[in-house]
């Protein structure tokens, strides 16, 4: 089940979304095959909602790092007044900015 794989962040007041690593099965669901950070859900009314991230997003880029796990991008969230996200959606590229 898709649950078994969610990783929840720390702190989800400050990023407000649940992340998964992209595996196979994720890679499949959604036709990606870069690397990458999977948005899995995204609570209402928090930072990640108001930045316009969306459920299936994936999180290529933090700050212009590879985005290699939903700690580095959590992690960045937290560390930043201003986060930069690059963001793969349907095939095209967009930048989300988190801040607090």
């Amino acid at each position: 089940s898709r649950a078994a794989y969610t990783f929840v962040s720390p702190n989800p007041t400050v990023f407000g979304a649940s992340l998964r690593a992209l595996d196979a099965d994720a890679r499949d669901i959604i036709g990606f095959t870069g690397e990458g950070v999977l948005v899995d859900r995204v609570i209402v009314g928090t930072q990640a909602e108001k930045a316009g991230l969306k459920v299936f997003d994936v999180i290529v880029r933090v700050n212009g790092v590879v985005a290699t796990s939903p700690q580095l991008v959590v992690r960045a969230s937290q560390e930043n007044r201003r986060t930069e996200l690059l963001v793969q959606r349907k095939g095209a590229t967009r930048v989300v900015i988190l801040e607090r």
